[in-house]
């Protein structure tokens, strides 16, 4: 799998910036740009998690828990099923000043006859002090004998104004190029 193999270890995390560096990512095309302009920027996540399937799945996609184990929301509500099977919801990160908000539509979830499930989402804000834009992703689930790789893709439009303000008050906000993951995992090329 791209980005490392699916022994136990750490994430692998990889930020790129290859749509402002005028090459091909590789990823799916769609946002290339977002507020103010700027570029879309993939995040790619895999970790090995040793569990099973359903508890990953039934730990992941409940909304009321996902706060617990992302630090990129304080709370996420449900507001809307969809006749597609999806729903729409509403997610914030509380910050010690603002509270940061936006919306998002669950497009539901795909099992395969390898066991192998998906679920993908898009979201945006309109909330000019968000790090992040519009945007979309997944998450894969493919199980093995001994867990799951949990791989996560998720392309966000930068707001650069506010990412600029928020590097000058001293907040790190990316893992460029940052690699996480178990030793002798390939790492995508920069």
């Amino acid at each position: 799998m791209r980005g490392g193999d699916r022994r136990p270890g750490g994430p692998t995390v990889v930020a790129e910036r290859a749509a402002s560096s005028g090459r091909s990512s590789g990823y799916p095309a769609g946002l290339s740009t977002g507020h103010s302009g700027s570029v879309t920027t993939p995040i790619y996540v895999e970790t090995f998690i040793r569990a099973d399937l359903d508890r990953v799945w039934q730990l992941t996609q409940d909304t009321a828990l996902h706060p617990r184990w992302d630090a990129r929301f304080s709370r996420i509500t449900p507001v809307e099923a969809l006749a597609t099977g999806g729903y729409r919801f509403r997610y914030e990160l509380r910050l010690p000043l603002h509270t940061l908000a936006g919306t998002g539509t669950s497009l539901g979830e795909r099992r395969r006859l390898d066991g192998t499930r998906t679920s993908a989402l898009r979201f945006t804000t309109p909330d000019r002090l968000s790090p992040l834009g519009p945007g979309r992703g997944y998450w894969r689930y493919v199980p093995s004998a001994d867990g799951v790789a949990f791989v996560s893709l998720g392309m966000y439009a930068e707001n650069a104004v506010a990412r600029r303000l928020y590097t000058r008050l001293g907040f790190t906000l990316d893992a460029a190029l940052a690699s996480f993951g178990p030793v002798g995992a390939e790492r995508p090329p920069a």
